[in-house]
């Protein structure tokens, strides 16, 4: 079963709910080849985002906050099997 880690994304000075940033990231990641989910958290004012565990972040990181200034992004899990982004379990 794959492991993966799980980032949360906050808002800078640029909102990252209601913006399509999801889309946006789903999209960078698509074309950077980049295996990642990406949902809204509906326990915390954030996004998170996992990929495979031990995947290079650093493009993906450097693109949102280029993209959404002020955005802050932490390791928050790691080597977690099927996560749940919204809520932050597994199943």
């Amino acid at each position: 079963m794959l492991e993966w880690d799980i980032y949360e994304v906050r808002p800078g000075r640029t909102p990252i709910v209601g913006v399509n940033f999801r889309n946006t990231v789903k999209k960078f990641s698509l074309a950077k080849e980049i295996d990642l989910l990406i949902d809204n958290s509906q326990d915390r004012e954030c996004v998170r985002f996992a990929v495979i565990s031990d995947t290079d972040v650093s493009s993906v990181k450097e693109f949102i906050v280029e993209k959404f200034p002020g955005a802050t992004i932490e390791k928050v899990k790691g080597h977690i099997k099927n996560p749940v982004l919204s809520a932050m379990y597994c199943n």
